[in-house]
């Protein structure tokens, strides 16, 4: 539907601005990219299909374990899911921002050093909130689901502590996807996402 959607409105709009002859300022020829970074292609086809694969397997999960135990079954996982999955979430967007740091270090003469104590304190600091905020989901997780989605959700308590503990390990992995991302490898993340 998001696909359909998307295709739509590009039409529309595509049809609007040559409607309106906005589309005559604008000039698309591209630059000889791969002539100045020979491997920029590689990198963003690499990166792109990183994200792809990481979407895909996400709401396949749901799908999974929707089409095994039914449809209430997949309704508690995706709360579950959700829930233990906001420390990634946060994760995520630290990583994001780490990766120009790693990269700028990358390009300096002492960076391998730094970038592997830049990487390592990371790691830590990743792995405590993961723990903190696991222990809080398993103490706390009753109160959280019952009081924001209802006691009908209580039931989702341990699936979300197991995917909290999951998320937790997956937390230390962050700043090595940066790091891979950094020295201009995103195929490595890629591959390792595939398997």
């Amino acid at each position: 539907a998001r696909i359909f959607y998307c295709a739509i409105s590009l039409i529309i709009t595509h049809r609007e601005l040559l409607k309106k002859n906005y589309l005559c300022s604008f000039t698309f020829s591209t630059p000889n990219l791969s002539h100045r970074w020979p491997k920029i292609w590689r990198f963003s086809w690499s990166s792109n299909f990183y994200g792809t694969v990481n979407s895909i397997g996400i709401q396949l999960t749901t799908l999974v374990v929707g089409s095994s135990i039914g449809t209430s079954g997949a309704a508690l996982f995706k709360i579950a899911q959700e829930v233990a999955e906001a420390s990634a979430k946060a994760a995520q967007t630290f990583g994001t921002a780490l990766y120009p740091e790693l990269a700028r270090l990358v390009s300096s003469k002492i960076g391998v050093k730094e970038i592997k104590s830049v990487v390592n304190k990371t790691v830590k600091s990743s792995l405590t909130f993961g723990v903190l905020f696991t222990t809080v989901l398993i103490f706390s997780g009753h109160f959280l689901l019952g009081g924001i989605f209802g006691a009908e959700f209580v039931g989702a308590h341990e699936v979300m502590v197991v995917l909290s503990i999951g998320t937790t390990i997956l937390l230390a992995t962050f700043p090595y996807e940066a790091a891979v991302y950094s020295i201009g490898k995103p195929h490595i993340a890629f591959f390792i996402k595939l398997t």
